[in-house]
């Protein structure tokens, strides 16, 4: 009767001690937050990337006209729809940044455009995240119209990393990382800001006859049919310009030969004969002119 006293009193102070050190080790787990029961460690509250993302555009030569406009654009890369990222440890849905300068896409719901006039810099804002992991994005000129202008092609890949930061305000800590070329690729080329560069070079007219183009009238091709005559016509209308420089000349000289006669003379009989020899030149010079048209 005194054993069997004696062994259950032992097996109830060993289901304390047992009991007690579960306590011990359950409230161990809940402080180090390794446990779990304890969800202190996987909830975050959201925080507010304090870096915005930014795009400067330049121009290398110049000078530019004062009209010119370029367009950036951002787009936020999701695992789910981008094939880059799909073997991209940690990779989740990128969040659109907020800017009231930033316009949605047309084209693409999952990006915004900011368009700047010459040397800007175009600032996108910040975004949320409420999660750890990596979060990318891509950057591109949209390539406009503009002649003379060289739009800079360069695609960067920007990372913005939320790691898991205890002792920070939410538990997240935010850091940038931007790189030339796809997520893919090693992350060895880091510029130190994003830049395009664009140059500009007016285009200079052409002085060579454009293929298909009318040439330029002949100045000495017939008005009524636009096109020089040939052979014997064209010796008929040299004859008939120069006899019509003779004529001309002599209408010129004919006050003056008038009135040397009339002082010598007396006489106004010459005037009308005179006159009649001109008319007469003057009609046989516009027959010529239409026989040799009608001939042409």
């Amino acid at each position: 009767m005194m054993f069997t006293q004696i062994r259950n009193s032992k097996k109830n102070i060993l289901g304390r001690i047992k009991n007690i050190a579960a306590a011990a080790l359950v409230a161990a787990l809940a402080v180090t937050g390794r446990g779990g029961c304890a969800n202190a460690a996987s909830v975050y509250t959201p925080i507010a990337d304090d870096m915005s993302i930014k795009a400067e555009v330049t121009v290398k030569s110049g000078p530019m006209p004062s009209s010119a406009s370029f367009t950036i654009e951002l787009k936020a890369l999701d695992p789910a729809v981008d094939e880059e990222l799909s073997s991209v440890r940690d990779a989740r849905k990128a969040p659109l940044p907020v800017s009231e300068e930033s316009t949605e896409s047309l084209e693409d719901p999952s990006a915004v455009t900011i368009t700047v006039r010459k040397s800007a810099v175009a600032d996108f804002g910040s975004a949320v995240y409420d999660m750890p992991g990596d979060y990318y994005y891509s950057l591109r000129e949209v390539k406009g119209k503009m002649r003379g202008v060289k739009y800079d092609d360069t695609v960067y890949t920007l990372l913005v990393r939320v790691i898991n930061e205890p002792e920070s305000e939410g538990g997240l800590a935010i850091a940038h990382t931007a790189w030339v070329g796809s997520a893919d690729e090693a992350l060895s080329d880091k510029p130190a800001d994003i830049v395009f560069a664009n140059s500009y070079k007016p285009e200079t007219v052409d002085p060579s006859p454009v293929p298909g183009a009318e040439p330029p009238a002949d100045p000495g091709a017939d008005p009524g049919t636009g096109s020089a005559p040939s052979g014997e016509g064209q010796g008929v209308l040299g004859a008939m310009r120069e006899l019509g420089r003779r004529v001309l000349g002599a209408v010129e000289e004919l006050p003056e030969v008038l009135g040397e006669r009339r002082r010598q003379t007396g006489d106004d009989s010459i005037i009308p004969e005179a006159l009649a020899i001109i008319v007469i030149s003057f009609g046989a010079i516009l027959i010529l002119l239409r026989r040799n048209r009608k001939k042409a």
